[in-house]
């Protein structure tokens, strides 16, 4: 699931963003600056979240350009329990609506128009999630009232356009990833499954948690964070 993401979600954004010079987040995982840049844009931000995207964004406004090189490889440690996995989109989705209430004024500036289509991607996903869960209720409002079935017919073929859409854009991102990694061509086969589960918890972090970090902002206090460990992880030193 989480190397369909890599392909389908997170991969295709940075590379659309990288055309413009203004990928939002420069990863933690595996990051390259200009040591000039960072000093420039005052370096990471303890404060946040997620501290890499708070900086890419200082970065852009400071008028650096950023780039994603799919030839960078690296490997890295990802949430092996449900548990780990929804404390990481927590955390996540909590430091993008912190960047979006200190910065989100700043960019729509007309000096820093370049990165308003940034601005519009990250709110507009979070817009996505609550207008989902909206329509979610709304269906099985209708549904036990007896006013459900035009709405239902509705919402199903909505449904199969964007299954279509998915589908399409899950072919040509794995299709682009096929020289780096020749095995993830097989997770297409549990494409279906992605939305169903995998992606209800990315939903639903947003809900939880970036609302809180739009309202309040960052912690006045240093975050600290860490993905739990499996035990076989720790006893042989991965």
């Amino acid at each position: 699931m989480q190397v369909l993401e890599a392909a389908s979600i997170i991969g295709l954004i940075r590379r659309t963003q990288s055309l413009s010079g203004s990928v939002g987040t420069v990863a933690g995982v595996l990051g390259l600056f200009r040591r000039e840049a960072v000093l420039q844009a005052g370096g990471y931000d303890g404060r946040m979240a997620t501290e890499d995207i708070e900086l890419t964004w200082r970065m852009l406004l400071a008028g650096w350009h950023t780039a994603y090189e799919p030839h960078a490889l690296v490997g890295m440690e990802v949430p092996s329990s449900l548990g780990a996995l929804w404390a990481q989109r927590k955390r996540w989705a909590r430091g993008q609506g912190e960047v979006l209430r200190l910065h989100f004024g700043t960019v729509l500036r007309w000096r820093n128009r370049r990165l308003w289509l940034l601005a519009i991607e990250s709110s507009a996903s979070l817009l996505w999630v609550v207008t989902l869960a909206l329509s979610l209720i709304a269906t099985a409002l209708a549904l036990l009232t007896g006013a459900g079935l035009g709405v239902f017919g509705y919402s199903l073929a909505w449904g199969i356009a964007i299954a279509v859409v998915a589908t399409m854009q899950l072919a040509f991102a794995l299709g682009i990833d096929f020289p780096y990694d020749r095995r993830a061509a097989i997770t297409f086969l549990i494409g279906p499954l992605y939305p169903i589960a995998y992606w209800m918890i990315s939903a639903a972090a947003p809900l939880r948690c970036e609302t809180v970090g739009l309202l309040r902002g960052p912690s006045k206090q240093h975050v600290t964070w860490d993905i739990p460990r499996a035990r076989s992880d720790v006893e042989s030193g991965v």
